[in-house]
């Protein structure tokens, strides 16, 4: 596996953290959660990171705040950004709180070095832009949390294994759940960083008769790459039981991500048991990998802060994101009108 250089800092960044819920807290913790993820909350990270000094929390709830207090003894705790301490500016601004509120929180808020933005980056595309203009314009540099991006397991897929183990792709299929925003997001992303860009896509979900779409509304789709090899999406009822499930046919083999990553199985190639002359899919006796997991939250920070010292390149920049937040656009467009196909 690649090994991550920590570039240490002479002085440590002012940050601020905005948006306190579950996953930001750290609360409530689960304990099957921490058995594969050593760090699985911004203030886990933020509260041991060498490079981040952590100053402030802004959260609108009481018992979030309290948490800030009691339990991470963060100095500075307000219900709002207005409400900080006057002319109050920091180094780096991590922002979880909903999408629709990120837009007038970076218009309001005095940051000098970067930002850590929550996947969505807004609400809609069209909010995302203005953020995308706001950040050039404060010469920030802007990570959006796409974690699996610097996950050691998936960089050697992409850098050394891929053409090895399955060769071109064929085809492939991704089932989730909890919205197309919220989940699908990442492995769009994911399909990017691996096989390229997004060629062309085509909704195939019925747009619903509500005008807006929230972050958990979930869409079936299809995403054309190169060569017309496409990666269909569709979605379950988290409800009943949860998974987001990767799989891709390969000219030399098939990988799947299982239980969100925690498992990986190559199927790779032999002669076909049944029919002379053909080769099959080990399927039955396919390869189980353990992938390299738990420390994607702290090295997206590592990143940022190297970046930040200019150590070394965002490996999830805001405009990689806006890319993101176009094929979610084009997607919800598509179902608009009539399921048609979307060139880009």
């Amino acid at each position: 596996m690649l090994k991550k250089k920590i570039v240490k800092n002479s002085k440590k960044l002012k940050t601020i953290l905005i948006g306190f819920g579950d996953f930001a807290s750290g609360y409530p913790k689960d304990r099957k959660m921490q058995k594969y993820f050593k760090h699985c909350s911004h203030a886990e990270v933020l509260s041991s990171h060498e490079n981040f000094q952590w100053e402030a929390v802004v959260d609108p709830n009481y018992t979030r705040r309290n948490l800030a207090k009691k339990k991470w003894k963060v100095p500075i705790v307000v219900d709002s950004v207005k409400n900080l301490p006057n002319n109050y500016e920091v180094d780096v601004a991590i922002i979880s709180s909903p999408p629709d509120t990120r837009l007038k929180i970076l218009e309001s808020i005095k940051v000098n070095k970067g930002l850590l933005l929550e996947k969505p980056v807004a609400e809609n595309f069209k909010d995302a832009l203005k953020i995308k203009k706001i950040c050039e314009k404060k010469r920030l540099k802007t990570q959006i949390n796409f974690f699996r991006r610097i996950n050691k397991t998936n960089i050697t897929f992409k850098t050394k294994l891929l053409n090895k183990i399955i060769g071109d792709m064929q085809c492939g299929f991704c089932v989730y759940g909890k919205g197309l925003k919220n989940n699908a997001i990442h492995y769009i992303d994911l399909a990017r960083m691996i096989f390229g860009e997004v060629i062309y896509l085509r909704s195939i979900t019925k747009y619903p008769k509500r005008k807006k779409i929230s972050l958990f509304d979930n869409f079936s789709f299809i995403l054309g790459f190169k060569n017309k090899k496409e990666i269909s999406f569709s979605y379950i009822n988290y409800n009943f039981y949860r998974e987001i499930y990767f799989d891709i046919w390969g000219s030399k083999g098939r990988l799947e991500f299982l239980l969100e990553g925690i498992k990986i199985r190559h199927s790779p190639l032999k002669k076909h048991r049944a029919v002379s002359n053909y080769k099959e899919l080990s399927l039955d006796k396919g390869k189980y990998i353990n992938p390299y997991l738990g420390n994607e939250y702290y090295e997206i920070y590592t990143n940022l802060a190297n970046c930040i010292n200019k150590k070394e390149k965002l490996v999830s920049d805001l405009e990689n994101a806006i890319t993101n937040e176009y094929i979610i656009d084009r997607i919800i467009y598509s179902s608009k009108n009539n399921n048609k196909l979307v060139n880009m």
